[in-house]
């Protein structure tokens, strides 16, 4: 059975292998439809992740999302604007790479500020000490 760190290689794969399928389908039907699906298969992974007390659950769960993630992340919606904008798609991309690298670049350092203070932590400003 596949253990926590397994679980998420298993997403991982699954997003992979559905690439050239949602790539296909995007080109029959038009990106709106897959990336409007991926929204509700990633709710429903999230919300068996966020129930998962066992392990088979939170396999299911990131299964479940790897599906979703297949047909919602970077490649699909890269290939949805491919195919809404054609050669100008370039500037949509850039943009999306940016927006959701700074997402990254903040996000990561307010969730560790968040999980310090509540963990009763008072976070260190550059140059000061940390108090515990």
């Amino acid at each position: 059975m596949l253990g926590h760190a397994g679980a998420y290689s298993a997403a991982l794969a699954v997003a992979a292998v559905l690439g050239p399928r949602v790539g296909r389908k995007i080109d029959r039907v038009g990106g709106r439809p897959v990336l409007s699906l991926s929204n509700l298969i990633l709710a429903v992974g999230l919300g068996l992740l966020g129930l998962a007390q066992s392990v088979p659950l939170l396999v299911i769960a990131w299964l479940v999302l790897g599906v979703g993630m297949g047909y919602g992340l970077y490649d699909a919606a890269f290939g949805a604007l491919g195919r809404i904008y054609g050669k100008a798609a370039r500037g949509p991309i850039t943009g999306i790479t940016l927006i959701a690298g700074f997402a990254s670049t903040i996000g990561w350092p307010l969730t560790a500020l968040g999980a310090s203070t509540s963990a009763g932590a008072t976070p260190a400003l550059p140059g000061q000490p940390r108090t515990s």
